[in-house]
């Protein structure tokens, strides 16, 4: 069974640089999701518990596959792909 405190770490992780890719602010990605900046800070740092429905929501505004968040060699491999379209 895979260890998921690590999967969930590379989620956090992968979430916060694809947001830095696209330039996306801590407080458009809370609007967007329609939650505070605090409460949306709180997702990324791992203190809140991140559900199904947020990490759907959030991979959407992100622009990437749910999976491609959850592994770095899928995360490198969606973002080339995506740049190539």
């Amino acid at each position: 069974m895979a260890d998921y405190k690590k999967i969930i770490s590379t989620v956090l992780v992968n979430i916060r640089k694809r947001r830095g890719e696209l330039g996306y602010s801590q407080e458009y990605m809370a609007l967007k999701l329609h939650i505070s900046q605090n409460s949306y800070s709180k997702l990324e740092l791992g203190i809140t518990k991140l559900t199904v429905q947020k990490f759907l929501e959030i991979s959407e505004l992100l622009q990437v596959l749910p999976s491609s968040l959850t592994n770095d060699t899928n995360y490198v491999n969606e973002i080339r792909h995506q740049s190539k379209g």
